[in-house]
């Protein structure tokens, strides 16, 4: 009974092994996709900044409109040549080559741009997905968290100096 119970710790333990190590690799490939993607637009557009318009375009989607007060204005001619078929068929090929499906994308478009700019670097969104693929969610909704509460503490202070004359407080 013993040498059966040390067999079968044995087998779970590899399996949890190569379910581990099957989890790194995949990983590994994502960062590798998501370099070949940075590269990309460099070399394209150069500029490593994915404007909301660009994803919507490839992945036929709609993401939650930009606030009217963004202060992010992408350049029209880089526009352009992102909303070409060519660039936007080879754009849907990396992301789906990285494994970034239209729902994770929108999820982690979401979670990171707080300030509803409407843009995201390929960075954010390449540590976007790390964080979702490997299953730890709490961490970018918390650093989201943190910067909507800095947003919300800046427009309090804000209303508070507009509402309450200095001379009375």
């Amino acid at each position: 009974k013993m040498a059966v119970g040390v067999m079968c710790e044995s087998a779970i333990m590899l399996t949890r092994v190569k379910v581990q190590d099957t989890k790194n690799a995949e990983i590994v490939m994502f960062i590798k996709r998501m370099s070949e993607l940075r590269e990309f637009f460099e070399e394209e557009l150069q500029t490593t900044d994915i404007a909301q318009e660009i994803l919507e375009e490839a992945l036929q989607i709609k993401m939650r409109p930009k606030d009217q007060a963004s202060d992010y204005e992408a350049d029209p001619k880089m526009m352009r040549k992102a909303l070409m078929s060519e660039f936007q068929s080879t754009l849907k090929k990396k992301l789906a080559e990285a494994k970034l499906t239209k729902e994770l994308v929108r999820k982690i478009f979401d979670k990171l741009d707080t300030k509803r700019r409407g843009c995201l670097t390929v960075d954010q969104l390449a540590r976007g997905g790390i964080a979702m693929k490997a299953q730890n969610l709490i961490k970018i909704t918390l650093f989201a968290n943190c910067l909507a509460m800095m947003k919300i503490r800046q427009t309090c202070a804000s209303l508070q100096n507009r509402l309450v004359p200095p001379q009375t407080r």
